[in-house]
């Protein structure tokens, strides 16, 4: 039996020239994906956090911290206060602390070296926080080595994690409608919250350690979105 002679087609298979097929699949299962994750109440939002704009809010996440555990709402506090990072908040102990007398009162004043730069940080705490820091050290005896967020009333010595503090507050917030707010976002408040004050964005850098202008503009981009974004190059952020 002859064979037939060649139609002339190549296949696609094998033809160089052929245009190549789109793979559509990884689209979709990314689309799925993050379809199941808001079903399943996943946070999505991935290593982005944002801060939190509103000072109702602010204060209405301190409250329900509070209310699952005052040393919680505590860190709620110190975070938006100090700006401080969570890696360096969560290593803070007691002797870490120095008490600054004032009348009928007094205030905290902490120096911490930043882990992630070296770069050294003083801050000083408020009255209204300093004054729940004295209670969170008297009501659970904490001595000078222990941590002011312990993981358990058993265990003194070893602060909570950064990444159980994170999904304490993603949860948190997420409960009252917000997303995308996490530990990180307490430095992101704070941020805003001096550049409210001082209307300086050098100020704000300066008081972040930040290395350049334009890590502090990602910082504000939720509150001030009309801050000028020309000037310095993107850098990765501090």
């Amino acid at each position: 039996m002859s064979k037939l002679p060649p139609t002339g087609r190549k296949s696609a298979k094998n033809d160089k020239n052929a245009p190549k097929m789109i793979d559509f699949m990884p689209f979709l299962k990314n689309i799925c994906m993050k379809f199941v994750y808001r079903l399943g109440g996943v946070n999505t939002c991935m290593n982005e956090t944002r801060a939190v704009t509103s000072a109702k809010a602010v204060k209405q996440i301190q409250n329900a911290l509070h209310r699952q555990h005052p040393r919680y709402g505590l860190l709620w506090m110190m975070g938006v206060e100090t700006g401080l990072r969570i890696s360096d908040l969560l290593t803070l102990q007691v002797r870490s602390l120095n008490q600054l007398p004032l009348p009928m009162t007094s205030i905290f004043v902490g120096n911490v070296y930043e882990s992630k730069t070296g770069k050294h940080k003083q801050f000083t705490l408020g009255l209204d926080v300093s004054e729940r820091l004295t209670k969170h050290i008297r009501t659970h005896r904490l001595k000078p080595e222990h941590y002011i967020f312990f993981s358990s009333a058993t265990n003194k010595q070893k602060p909570i994690s950064r990444q159980w503090a994170h999904r304490l507050i993603a949860r948190t917030a997420k409960i009252r409608g917000l997303q995308c707010v996490g530990a990180h976002s307490m430095r992101k408040i704070y941020a805003c919250n001096l550049y409210r004050a001082t209307g300086s964005l050098s100020a704000v850098q300066k008081a972040l350690n930040h290395s350049y202008p334009s890590t502090t503009l990602m910082y504000l981009r939720d509150l001030l979105p009309e801050i000028p974004q020309s000037g310095a190059a993107r850098q990765p952020p501090d």
